[in-house]
């Protein structure tokens, strides 16, 4: 599963989706500067957080909430088995209309102690989740989003057995086009796991 992610810092991220999203930030209304910022760093469902998509042919990116309206409960629905995206109602029109990216900058894993682990990409400050989204409505303007979760890698496995979908770069136009399918796989990606201590822990330190 992916519960939580870190988000690139606008002021700090680099390169293609570092600069647009310093330039989201700059361009974002009122009503949805104070979600954003009431998570800084970790994104969390109910948080805002910049997904890119494709529309008309040309990469679009703005904020979404991370999860999509719960069915029977107000708890938000956050993650997506790709295994079975196609075959669930909640899923299926927007696993084939509306794929997504989420740049992040790595992700958690909770392990059976509930210790949470950090996942980031050895070579790459910005990794790019699998997700799908839905369009803004009346009642939420920004619309929602959800991570697209695979069988964990090796590495992943030993903390959790979900993780989440990864899209190399150079594959966005297969993620996006017709033959997006194989790219719902786990990533090959080396990953790099660190333990964050729990906010007792830290207390005790300091």
């Amino acid at each position: 599963m992916c519960f939580s992610f870190i988000r690139p810092d606008p002021t700090k991220a680099t390169g293609r989706f570092g600069m647009v999203l310093a330039g989201l930030v700059d361009q974002l209304p009122e009503s949805g500067r104070g979600r954003l910022e009431v998570c800084s760093r970790d994104a969390y469902p109910g948080n805002l957080a910049m997904v890119s998509r494709r529309t008309n042919n040309s990469l679009l990116s703005d904020f979404k909430v991370f999860g999509y309206p719960g069915i029977k409960t107000p708890r938000p629905i956050y993650n997506a088995r790709s295994e079975t995206a196609d075959k669930l109602a909640i899923w299926k029109s927007s696993l084939k209309n509306r794929r997504c990216v989420v740049p992040a900058c790595g992700f958690y894993e909770y392990d059976v102690f509930k210790a949470r682990h950090l996942f980031t990409a050895k070579e790459l400050p910005i990794i790019l989740l699998g997700a799908v989204y839905a369009p803004g409505t009346a009642s939420e303007e920004f619309g929602h989003f959800a991570i697209l979760t695979v069988p964990a890698s090796a590495g992943v496995a030993e903390i959790h057995d979900r993780m989440p979908v990864i899209i190399p770069e150079e594959d966005l136009p297969a993620w996006f086009g017709r033959d997006y399918k194989p790219l719902m796989t786990t990533s090959k990606l080396e990953l790099v796991r660190e333990q964050i201590p729990s906010r007792t822990a830290r207390k005790e330190k300091s």
